[in-house]
C-alpha cells in the first residue's frame, strides 16, 4: 500500500505551526524510547456524518461535562482565532459546531480571542510564559490550572498519490474533553528524568521539556537511589544516555510498578527483560492482536509477519511487539544491513606502521608493540595500546562474544548448541591478549573504567586498536574529525582463526531490541494501538528517522535528501541534533531498520568508512538468542555462571604466567559444572531446535 495514502496533513490554520507530540508514553525500565512531537494521526477515528456538519458531542463527553455543571465547576476556554474567520470557514465547520456544543453547557465559558489585537488577553492567559502560541490554539484554565491543545491537532486529512484529499477525520473531540477533564481535575502528568547513571540532565532537553509544557506535561529529574518509589504522577520515566547500570535497589522500586497493579499506558522494555513474561503471563497488558481487530486492523499491514509469528505466544496472542526486528529472509535480501562489532585501528598510527596484517597473534602481537614503540603518547597521555567495551557483571563483549565471531566459531556443532568458551581458537587468542598483558600492553584503564571514562579516552584517540561496537563511538569518532580527520579511527580486518575464516558479525536478530506492550490500565486502548500502528507505518518511520519535509529534509529527485544545515549538526552535534530536532532514530521505540534504509542519507565523513565496512560478514543468529523464564531453574543456572565467568575473564587476562591461566580457565570449567552447565546446554540446544523451525532455518 502506498502510504501517501495513509499521510496526514494538519488542518490550515492561518500562522500555523508544526505542531505534533500528541501522547507522552509511559515507560517502565532503562535504555527506553519515547516518541515525541509525533503526530496523533489516525487515533480515535470520528467522521462527521450528522446533517449539514451539526456535530454533535459523544455521549462520554456529554456525561462529563453534565457532572462539571452539577458540580458548579465553569472553565475557561480560549479559541485563539475570531468566531467569524472559524465560522465562516467551510473547512473548519465541524470544529465549530462542536465549539458550539461545548459552550452549551454552563460550565464551560467560551471565549473567543483574536491573537492579533487582543494583547491584554493573550498576556493574560500566558503571563508565565508556558506556552508557545500560535493561531488557532486553545488554552483552558480552572483554579489557576492552565493546558494548551494546538490547533493544529484538530484534523486529520488523507491525500492520495496525487495529492488530492481523499478524507478528513476530526480528532478535537477526545483532545478538547481530555484537556476539560485535566484542568478540572488538576492533573498534570509528569515525565521523570532518572538521574544518578550518568545520564543527560534535564537542562540537556529544552526544545524536549518546552515541548511537554506545551502539552500540558510537567518534567522533574528523579533519583531512584533517594526516593521511596516512582511518584505516582508518573506518566513517563526516561533514562537519558545512561552510563552504568540501574542498582538492583532500583529495579526493585520500578518492579514495584507492575506489583502495585500501576503501570503506565505504554511500556518499552528489553526483550530479555523478566518483566515482559511476568505482565504477560498476569494478563496486566492487551493483546495486540485483539486490539487490532477491534480498533485498527491497520496492524495488520505495518507489521511484518515473521515478527508476529516470533513473537505469537502458545496462547495465540501477541502482546509484544519489537523495534530493530531483523528476519533471516532480510539478511540474505538485504545487502546493505550492518553488524556494530568491528575492529577499529587509530588512522594515522596504523598507517604510520606501515598498516599491517593483524589477523594472525604474530601480526597482532607486533602491530600493537610497534604502536606502542612508535607512540608512546597521545597529545601528552599514555597511549592505550588495547581498548575493549567496559567489564561488567556478564564479562566483557570486547574479550568473549565480539572476539568469538571474529573467530568465526559457531554457535551450534552437530545439532547441538556449541560451547563456544572452550574452542580451541578462542583458547589460543585469549592466551595472546594474557601474553600481551604480562608484558604490559593490557594497561589497567581498561579493566576499571566507566562507560564515561572510555568514551572521554576514544574522544582524545587514546587507545590503538579495539574490538568494538562502532555504533557506539560515533559521537566521539567525529571530535576526532574535526580535530584531524586523520585521527579517526578505522575498520580493519581483524583477528581470526587458523583458517583465516571470515568472521561471523551478527546483525540485530528477530527478537528486535526492546518491545513495546500495552497495559490495560489505558482508558484508551484504542488509541495506543492506532498510535503503534502510525510508528510502524512508512510514514511514520520517515517522521522518526528524517523529521519533518520542509524543516529537516526536502524532496529530490523523488528521495528525501536532509537539509545542509540539518545534516551538519547531525554530523557535528549529536547531542544538540536531539535537542533541536530528534529525528535519526533519537526516540526508538518502534524503529524499523529494514524500511529506514530506503531513505539511507550519505554518511558523515567521519563515520563512511565504519559504515561501509559494518556490512561485510553480517550473519543472522537469532536461533541462538535464548532467554530462560525468570526463576526457572535453567535461568539460576545461567546467572551463577555468568557471574562466574565475569569474575574469571579479568583473572585471566592478568594472569601472571600461562601456567596460572591453565589452572584459573580449569577451575572455571569445573565450577561452571557443578552449577548446571550441561543441564543448561541441554535447554538451549532445545530452544535452538525450536527457533530454527520456527523462522524455517534448516
Amino acid at each position: 500500500m502506498s502510504q501517501n495514502n495513509k499521510e496526514k496533513h494538519f488542518h490550515n490554520w492561518k500562522n500555523t505551526k508544526f505542531a505534533g507530540m500528541a501522547w507522552i508514553l509511559a515507560i517502565l525500565v532503562l535504555v527506553i524510547a519515547i516518541v515525541l512531537n509525533m503526530i496523533i494521526s489516525r487515533l480515535d477515528f470520528s467522521w462527521d456524518i450528522s446533517p449539514n456538519k451539526q456535530y454533535s458531542l459523544s455521549s462520554t463527553t456529554e456525561k462529563y461535562l453534565d457532572q462539571l455543571d452539577s458540580e458548579g465547576k465553569t472553565v475557561d476556554f480560549y479559541v485563539l482565532t475570531t468566531e467569524e474567520s472559524l465560522k465562516n470557514d467551510m473547512d473548519s465547520l465541524t470544529l465549530y459546531r462542536a465549539l458550539e456544543e461545548y459552550d452549551a453547557h454552563k460550565s464551560i465559558n467560551l471565549i473567543w480571542v483574536d491573537p492579533d489585537t487582543d494583547n491584554d488577553t493573550m498576556e493574560k492567559i500566558n503571563s508565565d510564559n508556558a506556552f508557545t502560541l500560535s493561531t488557532g490554539d486553545m488554552i483552558f484554565i480552572c483554579d489557576n490550572v492552565k493546558k494548551r491543545i494546538p490547533g493544529s491537532s484538530m484534523y486529520t486529512t488523507y491525500t492520495d498519490d496525487n495529492g488530492n484529499t481523499t478524507g478528513e477525520d476530526f480528532k478535537g473531540e477526545n483532545l478538547i474533553t481530555g484537556t476539560i477533564k485535566g484542568v478540572a481535575e488538576n492533573r498534570t502528568p509528569t515525565v521523570y528524568f532518572l538521574s544518578g547513571h550518568g545520564e543527560k540532565s534535564l537542562d540537556s532537553y529544552t526544545r524536549f521539556t518546552t515541548n511537554l509544557t506545551n502539552y500540558n506535561y510537567a518534567a522533574k529529574e528523579l533519583n531512584l537511589s533517594e526516593a521511596d518509589a516512582v511518584p505516582e504522577d508518573a506518566a513517563l520515566v526516561l533514562v537519558a544516555a545512561p552510563t552504568k547500570d540501574i542498582t538492583d535497589a532500583e529495579s526493585e522500586k520500578l518492579n514495584a510498578l507492575i506489583a502495585s497493579d500501576s503501570l503506565p499506558d505504554l511500556i518499552t522494555l528489553g526483550w530479555w527483560e523478566p518483566q515482559v513474561s511476568e505482565m504477560t503471563e498476569n494478563g496486566m497488558v492487551y493483546a495486540l492482536n485483539e486490539l487490532a481487530d477491534s480498533y485498527d486492523p491497520y496492524f495488520w499491514e505495518v507489521s511484518d509477519p515473521v515478527a508476529v509469528n516470533w513473537y505469537t505466544t502458545d496462547d495465540g496472542n501477541i502482546y509484544a511487539y519489537p523495534n530493530s526486528s531483523i528476519t533471516p529472509q532480510d539478511v540474505e535480501q538485504c545487502e546493505d544491513l550492518s553488524s556494530n562489532q568491528t575492529f577499529l585501528v587509530r588512522k594515522d598510527i596504523y598507517e604510520a606502521i606501515g598498516s599491517p596484517d593483524m589477523t594472525t597473534p604474530e601480526g597482532f602481537c607486533a602491530a600493537v608493540k610497534k604502536a606502542a614503540e612508535m607512540f608512546p603518547e597521545v597529545d601528552g597521555e599514555p597511549l592505550i595500546p588495547i581498548g575493549a567495551h567496559v567489564f561488567d557483571n556478564e564479562g566483557n563483549v570486547s574479550f568473549d562474544k565480539y572476539l568469538m565471531n571474529f573467530l568465526a566459531i559457531p554457535w551450534e556443532k552437530d545439532g547441538v548448541y556449541y560451547d563456544r568458551y572452550t574452542d580451541p581458537e578462542y583458547f589460543r587468542w585469549l592466551k595472546v591478549f594474557r601474553q600481551l598483558g604480562e608484558e604490559g600492553y593490557l594497561a589497567n584503564d581498561i579493566f576499571v573504567d566507566t562507560r564515561t571514562q572510555m568514551e572521554e579516552k576514544v574522544a582524545q584517540g587514546r587507545y590503538f586498536c579495539m574490538l568494538y561496537q562502532y555504533s557506539d563511538m560515533l559521537t566521539q569518532q567525529k571530535i576526532l574529525y574535526a580535530n584531524d580527520p586523520d585521527s579517526i579511527y578505522m575498520a580493519v580486518e581483524g583477528p581470526r582463526n587458523a583458517n583465516g575464516d571470515d568472521p561471523l558479525r551478527p546483525t540485530t536478530t528477530i527478537n528486535g531490541w526492546t518491545v513495546t506492550l500495552i497495559s490495560k490500565n489505558c482508558k484508551h486502548p484504542e488509541r495506543a494501538i492506532a498510535f503503534l500502528d502510525y510508528l510502524m507505518s512508512e510514514h511514520g518511520q520517515l517522521l522518526t528517522y528524517l523529521g519533518v519535509e520542509g524543516v529537516t529534509y526536502d524532496i529530490k529527485d523523488g528521495k528525501p535528501v536532509l537539509r545542509d544545515n540539518i545534516k551538519q549538526i547531525l554530523d557535528t552535534d549529536r547531542a544538540a541534533y536531539d535537542r533541536e530536532y530528534g529525528a535519526d532514530d533519537a526516540y526508538w521505540m518502534l524503529q524499523d531498520n529494514v524500511m529506514q534504509l530506503q531513505w539511507k542519507q550519505e554518511p558523515s565523513p567521519a563515520t563512511a568508512q565504519l559504515e561501509e565496512w559494518g556490512r561485510k560478514y553480517v550473519v543472522y543468529n537469532g536461533q541462538y538468542d535464548v532467554v530462560f523464564d525468570s526463576g526457572s531453574k535453567e535461568a539460576s543456572e545461567e546467572d551463577k555462571i555468568t557471574k562466574l565467568w565475569s569474575q574469571t575473564l579479568p583473572a585471566l587476562l592478568m594472569a601472571p604466567s600461562e601456567e596460572e591461566f591453565d589452572t584459573l580457565f580449569e577451575e572455571f570449567i569445573e565450577k561452571r559444572d557443578e552449577l548446571g552447565y550441561t543441564d543448561v546446554m541441554e535447554k538451549k540446544t532445545a530452544y535452538m531446535n525450536s527457533a530454527k523451525e520456527k523462522l524455517g532455518i534448516q
